[in-house]
């Protein structure tokens, strides 16, 4: 969370435009690394997606359904933010056994935490 409403919407433009220049300069290329760094920038996208929920509540200071609303979205957000990076690594590579396994059981607790928090 930024510490103001300015830096904020600063973070998250300089966010967007360094993710659409990592993804476009790799775009036609089709080898595995390139591949590598088009997900790093759909993945620090995803995770940019914070800001903009956090310009949204500079922008609603008080208690309402707007704040409401946007609290559980981000939490969401946040709670999908792995399972989005193994969904984008899985596209490229082989996951290890183990580490879905893992992420098997990560999803069980967000999934359980995330109700219990609603």
């Amino acid at each position: 969370m930024c510490n103001s409403l300015e830096a904020s919407i600063k973070s998250g433009i300089t966010n967007f435009i360094t993710c659409l220049i990592l993804y476009y300069h790799y775009f036609h290329q089709n080898d595995q690394v390139h591949q590598v760094f088009q997900s790093l920038a759909l993945f620090f996208f995803f995770v940019s997606l914070m800001q903009w929920y956090d310009v949204i509540f500079w922008l609603n200071n008080e208690k309402n359904n707007i704040n409401f609303f946007f609290t559980k979205i981000a939490m969401i957000t946040n709670h999908l933010q792995p399972i989005v990076l193994a969904y984008l690594v899985w596209s490229h590579f082989k996951i290890h056994f183990y580490t879905k396994i893992v992420l098997g059981i990560y999803i069980i607790f967000a999934i359980y935490y995330s109700i219990n928090a609603f």
